[in-house]
């Protein structure tokens, strides 16, 4: 199998979460939001067993100084899952509306989802039983964090974010791993042209 196919064939499931995940990286990329990396590795964390096991839409509303900050849909209900930024496209069984510090705190574990609620730091909107459903989609965050390749792919270098070139370098990202890192045992640099000047730069 090529490096092309190989590539083709791992996207699968997270194909369509990178290619939507990378276009609000790019946006976000400056937003200042640490939860931003925080979706990033919610979408890296997705697998057909988590969706099957939550099968939950969630949105979140991340608050900054007490006002809205960033709006991420992390959505377990219909495969094969998918995290953007936004609000969800139908309606959410649950939505939670907690500051940027606090939700990295809720998912490293450091503050309990419980007592954040009891004080006011997370609000709970929907069904709040479905908030309990959370702690695996936490944990699969982590693996996916403490499982990073080591190899990665950079989001284009470039002060636009409208290349369609992003969705597959974003594609590439989530899928690079050891195994294709001792296959393949080679650096590539892109350079993305547009209308004849180089648009971006991924190496």
């Amino acid at each position: 199998m090529s490096v092309t196919e190989d590539l083709k064939a791992r996207t699968g499931v997270r194909a369509a979460t990178a290619a939507a995940g990378l276009s609000s990286r790019n946006a976000a990329a400056g937003d200042g939001l640490a939860a931003t990396a925080l979706f990033m590795e919610m979408a890296a964390g997705i697998t057909p067993e988590l969706v099957q096991k939550v099968g939950v839409i969630y949105q979140w509303n991340i608050t900054q100084g007490g006002k809205t900050a960033g709006v991420w849909t992390l959505d377990l209900k219909n495969a094969p899952g998918s995290v953007y930024s936004g609000e969800a496209k139908t309606k959410p069984g649950c939505t939670l509306t907690v500051s940027d510090d606090d939700v990295v705190a809720l998912a490293s574990g450091k503050l309990d989802s419980m007592k954040a609620f009891m004080a006011g730091k997370l609000k709970i909107g929907g069904n709040m039983m479905l908030a309990q459903k959370l702690k695996p989609v936490f944990d699969a965050a982590k693996a996916a964090k403490t499982a990073s390749p080591p190899a990665s792919v950079a989001a284009p270098q470039t002060p636009t974010s409208d290349l369609k070139a992003a969705a597959l370098f974003a594609e590439m990202a989530f899928v690079v791993d050891a195994a294709m890192v001792k296959k393949v045992n080679a650096v590539y640099q892109w350079n993305i042209t547009k209308g004849g000047k180089t648009a971006g730069q991924v190496g």
